[in-house]
């Protein structure tokens, strides 16, 4: 199953995703996701969120447009998600 059909389902499939810990960060909280559907992380922020280049992985420029595509496809609010992004 590609990204792109997780994401069309969005909140429908959330139960489906890996919850994120109560401090995990949200590059681990990521990762774990990718990993469970057999993607590549670098995969994953390129398809799911369009973050390209040699910044891709700096979750810390996640764009708000960003974060709300991830809250559609997972059922995360965007302000957990922002809190997550938070340096721990």
């Amino acid at each position: 199953m590609s990204w792109h059909t997780l994401a069309r389902f969005g909140p429908a499939l959330a139960a489906s995703h890996p919850k994120p810990g109560e401090w995990e960060v949200l590059q681990t909280w990521l990762r774990r996701i990718a990993g469970v559907y057999g993607f590549r992380y670098d995969a994953l922020l390129r398809n799911a969120l369009g973050r390209t280049g040699p910044g891709a992985r700096d979750l810390e420029t996640i764009t708000e447009a960003q974060l709300a595509m991830l809250a559609s496809a997972t059922g995360i609010s965007v302000k957990q998600l922002r809190g997550m992004n938070i340096r721990r």
